[in-house]
């Protein structure tokens, strides 16, 4: 079965934690990929100034294109 490209749009945090990693639960799909964002040299300060905030419930379109570029496609 051929999978969908992926595509730039405005998700939320746990829905794109799940497509980076879709065989754990959703939760800790989330702390990982906060953990990468956190870990990952200047991801963190660009989405700060995108208004990114701890807790954050939705990513707008211009954010995830900045975790993407970093953390490659999901």
């Amino acid at each position: 079965m051929e999978q969908e490209p992926f595509r730039i749009r405005a998700y939320g945090f746990r829905e794109l934690a799940q497509l980076y990693l879709p065989n754990i639960k959703p939760h800790s799909a989330s702390l990982r990929l906060k953990a990468w964002i956190d870990g990952s040299p200047g991801l963190l300060e660009k989405l700060t100034g995108l208004g990114f905030k701890p807790r954050i419930k939705v990513l707008t379109p211009e954010m995830v294109r900045i975790i993407v570029e970093q953390l490659g496609n999901p």
